[in-house]
């Protein structure tokens, strides 16, 4: 589970989505459309994200609360606790 979540984190899964043919824009594709993989892939950044606000504590998980991946939680945090440490040192 260990490496199949940091594969997660580093492959960023997303929603599956398929492009409109009208707006050429992403739009999520319905879950009964999912392929088995892509329905594996969103379990497992389901488990991720969900791994990740459990380790934490409350107020950081107020910080990471309105992601949806556990890659963009995951930067999230990373990039806070890189600067409180870039911070603490110059003191």
């Amino acid at each position: 589970m260990i490496l199949k979540g940091w594969c997660t984190i580093e492959e960023n899964v997303e929603a599956p989505f398929v492009i409109d043919p009208i707006t050429n824009q992403k739009v999520n594709k319905p879950t009964e459309e999912w392929s088995d993989i892509e329905r594996a892939n969103m379990e497992s950044s389901d488990r991720v994200l969900n791994s990740i606000r459990e380790a934490i504590f409350e107020k950081e998980q107020q910080r990471i609360a309105h992601y949806k991946n556990g890659k963009e939680a995951w930067d999230v945090l990373i990039h806070f606790h890189e600067r409180e440490e870039s911070s603490s040192q110059a003191s």
